[in-house]
């Protein structure tokens, strides 16, 4: 189902600190004319509001009380996978960072964004458009580059050659936008590649054992 910012719809907004959701809701509702905010300051009861009621998107953060906000999102494309989800993270370490993109969401964004940057979010989500915020692609590409040598070995055997490209770039490159300096390539395929080098590498390691190797209390 792709739907359009003229189109009535409603957006889940859960985030634990109240002003922040407060914040957010406002946001979404301002950008979008026709939007209907409803916040929730915990996964288990918008979950339970997602039973029974229609709803288009979701803004979830990912550290939240009880059940966070990766565990939220499998259960919320459970109950219907075309409820599309934004998921937000606070700027942290790269291995926070990275453990935000367990999430099945359909983009990632660190919690710090515009009205403009969320009119555009919202919109490409909202129309099919899969976007990752170029901080979580750098902090995901650095994570990768420093893991240990046999798993860096390993992961390398099944990622393509433009992908592997894409990651020395995006490191070399990095610069504050969504795209990377001097490439001369869109953000929107580094979006793609992104995508792709992140489907191969939540393959490559077990959930169970990524969940192991950062940050324990988002778990």
């Amino acid at each position: 189902m792709i739907m359009m910012l003229e189109d009535n719809f409603k957006v889940v907004i859960i985030e634990a600190d109240k002003l922040t959701g407060v914040t957010l809701k406002k946001m979404a509702e301002f950008v979008c004319k026709n939007v209907e905010g409803i916040l929730f300051d915990n996964a288990e009861d918008a979950i339970s509001y997602i039973k029974n009621n229609p709803v288009e998107l979701v803004l979830t953060d990912i550290r939240l009380p009880n059940m966070n906000g990766i565990i939220a999102s499998e259960i919320i494309k459970y109950l219907n996978k075309d409820i599309k989800i934004i998921a937000l993270t606070a700027q942290g370490s790269d291995e926070f960072v990275v453990a935000s993109l367990l999430a099945n969401a359909d983009a990632y964004y660190i919690r710090d964004l515009t009205f403009d940057r969320l009119k555009a979010v919202i919109e490409n989500v909202m129309t099919g458009i899969f976007k990752i915020d170029y901080r979580i692609q750098y902090a995901l590409y650095n994570y990768i580059q420093t893991l240990p040598k046999e798993k860096s070995l390993l992961l390398k055997t099944i990622l393509s050659d433009s992908e592997i490209d894409f990651i020395k770039i995006g490191l070399r490159g990095f610069v504050g936008k969504d795209d990377f300096k001097n490439s001369g390539i869109p953000g929107y395929e580094f979006c793609s590649y992104t995508r792709s080098v992140l489907n191969k590498f939540l393959k490559f390691c077990s959930i169970d054992n990524l969940a192991q190797e950062i940050e324990y209390e988002l778990f």
